[in-house]
């Protein structure tokens, strides 16, 4: 876990492509309309494509979600040039989770990602409709 806080506080204004983003993440971030960065995802972004394994906390709005998902397309896009036997087989196995804690952030979430992926010629499918289930059943 990497504390951002002392990164948030002295963050210079930087752009989408200082970030080390995929060519296909950077199209996608201009796409919504985001022409830079904001603090935490400056911070953040690096750090999580450093590591496949990412928490961040911080207040609603703050751009939490894009800080998440445009590091995962990238790694995405970057597997995608190196193929392997699994995607010969199954071409459209599962490749990442993200895990939201109510129906309500996973349709926000899936939504974000769903116009992300659009841009970046990726897949996205959300099960919020199962979980519903789920929890009715029991």
């Amino acid at each position: 876990l990497v504390n951002l806080k002392p990164t948030l506080d002295a963050a210079p204004e930087r752009s989408w492509s200082e970030l080390g983003l995929h060519d296909a993440a950077l199209r996608a971030a201009t796409s919504l309309g985001f022409p830079r960065p904001n603090a935490l995802q400056a911070a953040a972004i690096p750090a999580a494509l450093e590591s496949p394994r990412v928490l961040l906390a911080a207040e609603t709005g703050a751009g939490k979600t894009l800080a998440i998902l445009l590091p995962l397309i990238s790694r995405l896009k970057a597997e995608e040039s190196i193929e392997s036997p699994d995607t010969r087989l199954n071409p459209m196995p599962v490749r990442a989770v993200v895990l939201e804690p109510s129906d309500e952030l996973v349709c926000q979430v899936a939504g974000v990602a769903k116009r992300l992926a659009h841009v970046a010629k990726l897949r996205v499918d959300a099960f919020e409709a199962l979980l519903r289930q789920a929890r009715l059943a029991h």
